[in-house]
């Protein structure tokens, strides 16, 4: 009876065999000379699982791209920032400087030029969120100093006009408050970013970097985005009644190669319990300490989005292969090892990894979540 019962579960299983050859022989043709043990011929008859995978990682990807992007556009952001190039003094009180700090200041060796600032701070919508931009508020010969100091050109418009409601913007703070030449901004028109423009703003000039500076600062047209800044008519703020009262700033431009030390004697000397020194080591270490933070944030997201898709990633591959179990009970039958069956599996999944990662890779080098080329923070000349 043993005998029987064996050979009649021969005869099954080599039945079952034949069918499962048939089938396969008949998928092969419909697909053409694909193996269809192969691992793609699985994928392709297996559309949905294929795409639920691939689907899961490249959200993932693109999660962990997106992390990283915010991070660094902090950074890109303090980096363009004029700051780079020149430092600001302004009140602390809500009252005029002392009469002294300006002539102390210029008196300093390190200090190339002194220039009053009453300009106006507007808003700039960045990846991180909201940002902030000061429009410098000077003179129209003090507007082609700073373009040449900072080394950035007239890319389209012209150059605002004393006492006018005039401004220039550089091209990618307009690019990014969706501005163009002949617009007019004003706090009606947008709370959010132009809160302290109480009256409308046109605006005349589109600034880009500048491959020859006059100043001689390194260029920075073709290495990345330009230094970043705003100008406004110093005589317009100064004499329009609803803006007039606005506190004097001083831009402190430091001689060739001494913008560290002058930054230091700054903070040192100047600063005090009235005085506000802002530059762009002091901006860095709040800059630092913000990135601190969110960096704590990002790697708890970071590390729990790896742990979901890892985890959804092993379950949905465990169902996947519970329910070829059959088929792999034929190809074991049939002669294929163990180990084989391991690494075809191994394959299989670094294959949907592969594909899943190169697609999330590619949808985030198409989307524009950094403006320029990225760039870490560097200590100015």
């Amino acid at each position: 009876m043993r005998q029987l019962a064996q050979v009649a579960l021969d005869a099954y299983g080599m039945e079952k065999l034949e069918s499962v050859s048939y089938q396969a022989e008949e998928l092969s043709m419909k697909e053409g000379t694909m193996n269809p043990l192969s691992s793609l011929t699985y994928y392709r008859r297996h559309r949905r699982s294929a795409l639920l995978l691939v689907a899961l990682i490249t959200l993932a990807t693109m999660v962990l791209y997106t992390i990283v992007g915010v991070l660094d556009s902090l950074t890109l952001q303090l980096d363009l920032s004029y700051l780079s190039r020149i430092s600001r003094v302004r009140p602390d009180t809500g009252q005029a400087l002392e009469p002294g700090v300006a002539a102390q200041i210029q008196s300093h060796p390190d200090v190339a030029r002194v220039i009053s600032d009453n300009g106006l701070a507007i808003a700039v919508p960045t990846l991180g969120g909201i940002g902030s931009m000061h429009l410098m508020g000077v003179s129209q010969d003090d507007v082609k100093y700073l373009m040449a100091h900072c080394g950035v050109r007239l890319k389209e418009g012209r150059l605002l006009e004393p006492r006018t409601n005039e401004f220039m913007l550089s091209k990618e703070i307009a690019r990014a408050l969706e501005l163009e030449i002949g617009d007019r901004v004003d706090r009606s028109i947008n709370e959010t970013y132009y809160e302290y423009v109480l009256e409308p703003l046109v605006l005349v000039g589109i600034l880009e970097g500048d491959p020859l500076p006059s100043s001689g600062q390194v260029p920075v047209t073709g290495s990345g985005p330009s230094v970043r800044v705003g100008f406004v008519s110093y005589e317009y703020l100064d004499s329009h009644e609803l803006v007039s009262s606005r506190l004097v700033h001083l831009l402190v431009v430091p001689a060739d190669g001494r913008k560290n030390g002058l930054d230091a004697w700054l903070e040192e000397s100047v600063a005090s319990a009235q005085t506000d020194v802002v530059t762009y080591n002091s901006e860095y270490r709040e800059h630092q300490q913000i990135v601190r933070g969110l960096v704590l944030v990002f790697a708890v997201i970071g590390g729990v989005t790896a742990i979901v898709a890892a985890i959804a990633m092993a379950t949905l591959n465990y169902i996947f292969f519970t329910q070829r179990q059959e088929e792999f009970g034929i190809l074991h039958a049939v002669g294929r090892s163990r180990l084989w069956l391991v690494l075809r599996t191994m394959k299989e999944t670094g294959s949907v990894i592969t594909v899943a990662w190169l697609a999330g890779a590619v949808i985030c080098c198409m989307t524009p979540l950094k403006k320029g080329s990225p760039r870490t923070c560097k200590t100015p000349r």
